[in-house]
């Protein structure tokens, strides 16, 4: 009977995440490709607004500053660890030109980074965030610097800042090394103007029932009536209730 359960809660679960998969793929804009860069051995390009000038170097990404050749070149040869040709360890600056179809005026709009290190990201001279983040995608709101049109992305990474959990194999010479750059999926991504910003489940197998909380975000300004549905297999029943914060909970029938 608790297999059951567990079956019909992962059942569910998985058709909340495949349904905003199918979402984000219907807008989505790849950014791999040639990019401008410039490195920034004396950590100024803030200071001094780099965001708003314009790179003449250009590296492809995803990728890192090993492949693209960038940096110092060491042509190490150490028999301990890994050996890097190419080194760098500091603030580099990526920029790409992009633009924003009519159709996704009115949506909300969110860069993609699937694995980065500290990155900050400017949309033409508009900071929007900062993340960290090494063991999860990051996910930047460029919603309001996005509007139909051309704009300029401009990203810089620094890996001399460590992830928060401070020396660890993840940026260790001795296994991955510190790389600089994006790494995985890079992308633009539209979605509608209500969304399901968070969803989470709390299964009690003794109870047969799983709570199933979800945030819905809203960037109408105005009241937004709609239905959330979940769905499962077996003796369960999938029953929901909505009211601002969403509370599903999965009752035997």
């Amino acid at each position: 009977m608790k297999r059951q359960f567990v079956q019909s809660l992962l059942l569910a679960m998985l058709i909340v995440v495949f349904a905003n998969s199918a979402i984000a793929d219907k807008g989505t804009v790849s950014l791999a490709g040639r990019w401008g860069f410039r490195l920034d051995a004396d950590d100024v390009g803030v200071a001094e607004k780099w965001y708003g000038q314009k790179f003449e170097d250009t590296v492809k990404l995803p990728g890192i500053t090993d492949e693209n050749h960038k940096g110092i070149y060491k042509n190490e040869k150490d028999e301990k660890r890994l050996s890097r040709v190419w080194y760098w360890k500091g603030p580099a600056w990526y920029q790409k030109q992009v633009t924003i179809p009519d159709s996704w005026a009115g949506k909300k709009i969110t860069l993609f980074f699937e694995r980065g290190k500290d990155i900050r990201v400017w949309v033409d001279e508009v900071f929007c965030g900062w993340e960290n983040t090494l063991s999860a995608a990051q996910v930047f709101d460029v919603t309001k610097a996005m509007t139909p049109g051309k704009h300029t992305i401009t990203l810089v990474v620094n890996n001399a800042k460590l992830p928060p959990a401070g020396p660890a194999h993840a940026v260790d010479e001795r296994t991955q090394t510190n790389w600089n750059g994006i790494v995985g999926r890079m992308e633009l991504r539209a979605t509608e103007p209500v969304w399901l910003e968070d969803v989470q489940v709390y299964p009690n197998a003794a109870k047969k029932e799983a709570r199933v909380r979800a945030v819905i975000g809203n960037i109408t300004g105005k009241a937004f009536s709609g239905q959330i549905t979940v769905t499962g297999s077996g003796k369960f029943a999938p029953k929901a209730e909505i009211d601002g914060e969403l509370l599903n909970k999965l009752f035997p029938k």
